[in-house]
């Protein structure tokens, strides 16, 4: 999902991560998106730019929390 606030939030069914969108330090507004392969997402912005983002897996907040204790 792509909110107008430029934050781009991943869902499989939950939440796998959330990460406001810059580009060299500038925020940008993600318009549209789509998955190009398992680690790939194209990223159309308000400004008129395609990106080619790589995505990473994160350690989700919970298993942190549940590391931690």
């Amino acid at each position: 999902m792509a909110f107008n606030s430029g934050e781009i939030v991943a869902l499989d069914g939950r939440e796998l991560g959330r990460q406001h969108l810059q580009v060299n330090g500038h925020a940008v507004v993600p318009l549209s998106l789509s998955a190009r392969a398992p680690d790939r997402l194209v990223v159309g912005t308000l400004d008129g730019r395609v990106l080619v983002c790589e995505t990473v897996a994160r350690e989700s907040y919970a298993t942190r929390a549940a590391i931690a204790q």
